[in-house]
C-alpha cells in the first residue's frame, strides 16, 4: 500500500505533519478528516528496498512499545470505551513513527468492517501469530479487556527475560571483546617487532616462541582469508538452511547438542513455548490449535519438528502427556499427566510456565557463572603465553651474557 507524507491543520489552527499509509489521496483525506485534521498538502513516499529497510530499522517497534500499547488498550476497554475509539485514542497519543502509522492503519481497516484479529494479522512484522491467535480467541469470547491483560502479561514476561539476559551477558561480552582486542593488538602491534628482535639476537628459539611466531605470521598474513572463509561458510549454511528443511532441522539439533550452550537454548525456547501455550489455552483456543500456534515462538527447527509431531499425536487422540513426552522433560510430563486426570490442564500448564521461569533463570545464571571464569582464564593464559614466549629468550640471552668471560 502506498504511503504519504502529509501536512495538515487542526480545527484550532495547529499544523501537524506525519506519515501514513493509504490506498490513495482520497482515502488519506477521509482518514485525516476522521482524525479532526484538514489536509494541506501530501506527497507520496517512494520507498526502495534499501531505504525501506533503513527506515524500518530506524523506526522499529520495540517490545516495550507493544507492551505499552496492550496495557493502554486494556485500561481503556475496562473503562467501557469501544475498541475502535480506544485504538484511535492510543494512536493519537503514540509518538510519531511506524507504530503510529500502523495503529492508524488498523483503525481504518476495522472501521471498514475487518475483524480486529484479521486487521492485526495484516501486520505480521509487529504482531506475531501467537499475539493474533490470542486476540482472535478474545474476540470470539467478547472479553477483549481480559485478552489485552493476558497479552500485557505475556509481553511483560518476555521483556523481563530479555532484560535478564542483557544484564547477564553484559560482563561476559565485555570480557570477550577484551580478549579479541588484546589478541589483535598483541599479534599485530607488539609481537612482530619483538619477534624480529629475537630472530636477530637469539640463536635457537624455544618451542613456545616458535609457536608464537607461527601464530603471529598466520594471523598477520591470512586474517582476511580466514574472515572470507568464515563469511562464505556462514552464507553457505544459511542458504542450505533455507533450501533444505531437513538440513535446517539437523543443524538446529546439533546446536542443541553443544555442551553448555545447547541446554540453555533448549530451556529458553521451552520457557517461551510454555508461556505462549498456557496463554492460548487460557484465551479459549483448543488444545491442537494452541500447540500448533505456540510452535512459532520456539525458534529452533528441531524443537518445532518435535512440537508439530506432538500436535499430530494429539489430533490422533493421544493425551497431551503422552504426545509431548519427546518435547518436555519427565517431571513436566508427569505434571501434565496428573492435570489431565484431575481435569485442570489449563492450570497445570500455567504452573509449567511458571516452573520454566525459574528453570530458565537458573540455567542462564549457571551458564554465565561458568562463562565468566572461562573467559578470564582465556585472557590470562593468552597474556601468559605471549609474555613467556617473548621474555623467556630475552632472559636466556641476558643470562648467557652474564656467564660470558
Amino acid at each position: 500500500m502506498p504511503s504519504y507524507h502529509y501536512r495538515a491543520v487542526t480545527a484550532s489552527g495547529c499544523i501537524r505533519k506525519g506519515h501514513v499509509a493509504a490506498a490513495n489521496e482520497n482515502e488519506l483525506v477521509h482518514f485525516l478528516n476522521e482524525s479532526g485534521l484538514e489536509l494541506i498538502e501530501a506527497q507520496e513516499h517512494k520507498t526502495t528496498p534499501l531505504t525501506g529497510g533503513l527506515r524500518f530499522w530506524r523506526e522499529r517497534v520495540t517490545l516495550r512499545q507493544r507492551l505499552t500499547l496492550c496495557s493502554q488498550l486494556g485500561e481503556l476497554l475496562r473503562a467501557g470505551m469501544p475498541f475502535l475509539a480506544a485504538l484511535q485514542t492510543v494512536a493519537s497519543t503514540a509518538p510519531s513513527g511506524i507504530l503510529r502509522e500502523r495503529l492508524y492503519s488498523l483503525a481504518r481497516a476495522i472501521g471498514h468492517g475487518n475483524s480486529i484479529s484479521s486487521a492485526f494479522a495484516q501486520h505480521p512484522q509487529l504482531f506475531s501469530p501467537v499475539f493474533v491467535a490470542i486476540l482472535a480467541s478474545g474476540e470470539r469470547s467478547g472479553d477483549l479487556a481480559a485478552t489485552f491483560a493476558n497479552l500485557s502479561e505475556q509481553l511483560r514476561w518476555q521483556e523481563r527475560l530479555q532484560s535478564q539476559l542483557r544484564h547477564a551477558l553484559r560482563y561476559p561480552l565485555f570480557l570477550l571483546c577484551l580478549a579479541l582486542g588484546v589478541t589483535t593488538f598483541m599479534m599485530t602491534m607488539v609481537v612482530p617487532p619483538v619477534v624480529d628482535f629475537l630472530k636477530a639476537t637469539v640463536g635457537v628459539l624455544p618451542f613456545v616462541t616458535r609457536l608464537l611466531i607461527g601464530a603471529t605470521t598466520l594471523f598477520a598474513d591470512n586474517w582476511w582469508k580466514t574472515l572470507l572463509v568464515v563469511m562464505a561458510g556462514g552464507a553457505g549454511i544459511a542458504l542450505a538452511r533455507r533450501s533444505s528443511e531437513s538440513f535446517a532441522v539437523r543443524t538446529d539439533g546439533w546446536l542443541l547438542a553443544i555442551p553448555g550452550i545447547g541446554p540453555v537454548l533448549r530451556k529458553l525456547a521451552l520457557a517461551r513455548f510454555a508461556h505462549s501455550f498456557a496463554v492460548l489455552l487460557q484465551s479459549g483456543a483448543d488444545l491442537p490449535a494452541s500447540l500448533r500456534i505456540a510452535t512459532n515462538v520456539l525458534g529452533n527447527r528441531a524443537l518445532i519438528a518435535t512440537a508439530v509431531a506432538a500436535e499430530r499425536r494429539v489430533q490422533a487422540g493421544q493425551p497431551l502427556s503422552q504426545a509431548s513426552s519427546d518435547l518436555f522433560p519427565p517431571f513436566v510430563v508427569q505434571m501434565i499427566r496428573v492435570a489431565e486426570q484431575s481435569g485442570q490442564l489449563t492450570k497445570a500448564l500455567d504452573d509449567v510456565a511458571r516452573t520454566y521461569d525459574g528453570i530458565a533463570s537458573e540455567t542462564v545464571t549457571n551458564f554465565i557463572g561458568a562463562l565468566e571464569p572461562a573467559l578470564t582464564i582465556f585472557v590470562g593464559a593468552l597474556l601468559a603465553w605471549i609474555v613467556l614466549a617473548v621474555l623467556g629468550p630475552v632472559y636466556g640471552s641476558l643470562g648467557a651474557l652474564g656467564q660470558a668471560p
